[in-house]
């Protein structure tokens, strides 16, 4: 062997090595790796924190759809946002908030079918999410679709379920009530901590909906016997002066 190759073995022999055997340049790579996975899995749950307090103090189902949104695009970097619920029985998907599109757009998305080939529609209906990493990958998904995505700068989309499972927290028989969609900048798919940030906000996410969309049945019932009462006791005051004047 010549001199460059005794020259690295030699090197390699007394390289500083840590108490465990292992080369100290390799122990502090992989003490680096791990502070940074550390502190993006602390970022994570910072991100997941501060989406759930948004969500918590939402009250309306717009509101909490708008907080989903915003939340989620944040964390994500993503240009535009759609949140969706199944509605009309499971027809329709209808947008309940949608961030980044111009009033135009988001008109034109306000509700549609629930079927065909289109990302939301096509999560709802097989209850996974839908990555499409890449202009190309969005041009072979959705080919009717792709070119006036990629013309106003969308470059990947993530659409995850809005999961519910309606006999409580592991009861199984989980539910995609809708969707939530982000258009990204540039061209790549989610990391593993992202993907782990999706799937708990689609779960926090549906349940706070769902518990709005309660909320808000109660309030219209609430009006709706209120205004009956009121009818009544406008009907009665009417009749009884009726026979006073008689």
């Amino acid at each position: 062997c010549g001199m460059s190759e005794l020259w690295s073995s030699d090197a390699v022999a007394h390289a500083p090595r840590s108490p465990g055997g292992v080369p100290a340049a390799d122990a502090d790579a992989e003490r680096a790796r791990l502070l940074a996975a550390e502190r993006e899995a602390r970022a994570r749950a910072e991100r997941l924190q501060e989406a759930t307090a948004a969500i918590v103090r939402a009250r309306t189902v717009p509101e909490v759809a708008r907080a989903v949104a915003l939340e989620g695009a944040r964390a994500l970097g993503a240009a535009e946002a759609l949140i969706a619920v199944v509605a009309d029985g499971g027809a329709t998907i209808e947008v309940m908030a949608c961030v980044g599109l111009d009033d135009a757009e988001a008109a034109a998305w306000r509700r549609f079918p629930n079927e065909g080939a289109l990302p939301i529609p096509t999560v709802v209906r097989d209850q996974a999410p839908l990555v499409l990493p890449s202009p190309e990958a969005l041009a072979d998904a959705y080919p009717a679709l792709a070119p006036a995505l990629v013309a106003r700068g969308v470059r990947a989309s993530l659409t995850y379920p809005l999961a519910l499972d309606p006999e409580g927290e592991g009861g199984g028989g989980a539910r995609a009530m809708g969707a939530m969609h982000f258009n990204l900048p540039v061209a790549r798919a989610p990391d593993v901590g992202e993907v782990a940030f999706l799937l708990s906000l689609g779960r926090l996410a549906a349940q706070a909906l769902d518990r709005a969309r309660l909320l808000d049945a109660e309030h219209a019932a609430r009006e709706t016997a209120e205004r009956a009462r009121a009818e009544a006791e406008a009907a009665r005051a009417e009749a009884e002066a009726a026979n006073r004047a008689k």
